[in-house]
């Protein structure tokens, strides 16, 4: 299976200030011992003109510098991350890294809680000016216990000018189908104290067509109304004690098409509200957090004339610390710890049912760091705790569940020269089933396909090695190993006149990666920039299990390789960025078939990425 991407953007306008005047002194009769006062003159601006430093490392972080946002300033987030090689943003909201790892969004080290869509939203009202740089981390390091990905961490600016700053942006995209979307920001400083309020609006469409098992469903999102509003601010009582608090607030609707005689209704609210509260003094860091979130959605669903509705709420809290103590600048070490508790209640009134879960994890973590000129090192483990109790109607007794891992970790990295580095790491991670894969009822996924749930799925534990060279902080050679016990896939059942995906657990999955990425500058001064990507991988999988008490032991093998150009061209006041995006990802073994029996049963199971 061979599929093929072609992507054009072009837009964006900014301000551009006007260059500074200069004065030249003539070095005739000049004596470079004695300072002639016939030769001394004054002059009211001077310019340095030199070429800024678009990335540096500090310690495990590659650390991108507005100098690489320059061609977006003036505009959003949503298009400065554009600029930041590697990142892609998908049509959806969701980054990517490389065009396949998926990235998580931190800003001032502080999770988004948020889907692809409404955190699309939050970049938009972000604006590139408000940022002072961005943190890449291959691997999340002990101040992101949370951290699954690779993450991206914005740091905004705290020492801003004071008195109200705003910031609007209006704009729209066309991908199959128009987007539209508007926002505004409003930032206050005295003081050292800042306060900002935002809001953002947007309408969005997409087109999905899949082909399986010879029937092809298309999914139209027609339209997908969202507002988000949040508010905030941070205020230092002292260089040593700073509290912060946020508040964000979404409402959604939409209305998905699945076939001529099926379509979904459906509409979400969320709010949530956190406070930070930090403490630095010498060598000492202590973070203390606090965050909960309510939510309530309403999927109503039709099928010709009959029609169901499921309504969902949710609570969530969580509490958290974070202590470093650094005693030298060649060792240290953190501690951090996390409880959290979610309570979701899913329910169909029509028919008179709910079934309840509730979830609670506690995280134990501690790790201890060195570092020398060239090398840093890292060894920490994290207990994982987990307690799940289902709660399914007309059913005696609640399917409860306890996990509790030893989680290690390790990193290092060494700089072979100022050009060249070389890094390792080890880590375990976890995926938890969520309420949709633990609801045992049949629901409609497409016009063709059903989903069915399982209450008895086990949490994922994935154990990754990773080897990679970079070079320049841009190319890069990587070479991955992953091994998932209790994989969660979806065994698709082909039924006369539809299929019915189910969730469930596989006993392992495993696969070898590598992979190149090569960005390459052809064209880089203060007029134009003009930057293209090369990302290419080869990925090898082996899936072993029992399906529906049918024997899997598979094998597949998959390449992707996307080439991107990126151009940026300045004049006077305004500014111009393209991108075009090739992307080709093929595979022998996409969906691997089952049979045996007299069953027959296909399983989906990770793919090498998915083209946007």
């Amino acid at each position: 299976m061979i599929r093929s991407l072609f992507t054009i953007c072009l837009f964006s306008i900014a301000a551009k200030g006007k260059a500074l005047s200069t004065y030249v002194c003539s070095n005739e009769h000049t004596a470079f011992d004695t300072l002639r006062v016939s030769k001394t003159q004054v002059l009211s601006t001077v310019e340095v003109t030199a070429r800024a430093q678009t990335s540096r490392y500090d310690g495990r972080k590659m650390i991108i510098t507005p100098a690489a946002l320059r061609a977006a300033k003036g505009g959003s987030m949503a298009e400065g991350l554009k600029f930041v090689p590697g990142v892609e943003i998908g049509s959806q909201g969701e980054l990517k890294l490389n065009g396949l790892s998926t990235l998580e969004v931190y800003v001032d080290g502080h999770p988004l809680r948020m889907n692809p869509q409404e955190r699309l939203a939050y970049l938009q009202t972000l604006a590139v000016d408000e940022v002072e740089g961005i943190e890449l981390l291959l691997e999340p390091s002990a101040e992101f216990p949370d951290a699954k990905a690779p993450l991206l961490n914005i740091r905004r600016k705290r020492g801003e000018a004071q008195g109200v700053k705003g910031y609007s942006q209006v704009g729209t995209s066309h991908q199959h189908l128009w987007a539209e979307q508007a926002s505004t920001r409003v930032n206050f400083a005295h003081r050292g104290q800042q306060a900002y309020v935002y809001y953002n609006v947007s309408d969005h469409r997409n087109l999905e067509t899949t082909t399986l098992l010879g029937r092809t469903d298309s999914l139209l999102v027609d339209n997908r109304l969202t507002h988000l509003l949040g508010a905030g601010c941070r205020l230092t009582f002292s260089p040593q004690h700073s509290l912060q608090w946020q508040t964000i607030g979404t409402w959604t609707r939409e209305h998905t098409l699945l076939g001529a005689q099926h379509h979904n209704d459906l509409m979400h609210r969320n709010g949530n509200a956190a406070l930070y509260y930090e403490w630095k003094r010498l060598r000492n860091v202590l973070r203390l957090n606090a965050e909960g979130a309510l939510a309530h959605s309403g999927l109503e669903r039709f099928a010709g004339q009959v029609s169901s509705y499921n309504p969902t709420d949710s609570r969530f809290y969580l509490l958290s610390f974070y202590f470093r103590h650094n005693p030298s600048e060649r060792w240290g070490a953190a501690f951090n710890g996390s409880y959290q508790h979610l309570h979701s209640e899913l329910s169909e009134q029509r028919q008179n049912w709910a079934l309840t879960l509730q979830e609670r994890q506690l995280k134990l973590s501690a790790y201890v760091h060195w570092s020398g000129p060239n090398w840093y090192a890292e060894v920490g483990n994290m207990s994982f705790a987990t307690w799940r109790t289902l709660r399914l109607p007309g059913v005696s007794g609640d399917h409860t569940r306890r996990d509790w891992q030893q989680l290690p970790y390790v990193y290092a990295h060494c700089d072979l020269t100022p050009q060249y580095r070389v890094e390792f790491s080890y880590r375990n991670t976890f995926q938890l089933p969520n309420l949709r894969d633990l609801t045992p009822y049949a629901t409609q996924a497409s016009a063709s396909a059903l989903r069915t749930g399982n209450p008895e799925l086990r949490t994922a534990y994935e154990h990754r090695w990773r080897l990679s060279v970079s070079y320049l902080r841009a190319a890069q050679l990587e070479l991955t190993y992953q091994d998932t016990r209790d994989a969660l896939v979806d065994a698709i059942v082909p039924q006369p006149t539809s299929y019915a995906f189910r969730r469930l657990n596989l006993e392992s999955s495993r696969y070898v990666r590598a992979l190149l990425a090569l960005p390459l500058p052809l064209v880089n001064n203060r007029r134009m920039a003009w930057t293209a990507s090369t990302y290419f991988a080869q990925q090898w999988q082996w899936d072993k299990g029992a399906v529906l008490d049918e024997k899997l032991d598979e094998q597949q093998h998959s390449w992707y390789l996307r080439h991107r150009h990126t151009l940026s061209w300045k004049k006077a006041w305004y500014f111009i960025w393209a991108t075009l995006t090739i992307a080709r990802c093929a595979t022998d073994c996409s969906v691997c078939s089952l049979k045996g029996g007299g069953k027959s049963v296909r399983v989906t199971t990770l793919g090498i990425g998915e083209l946007q």
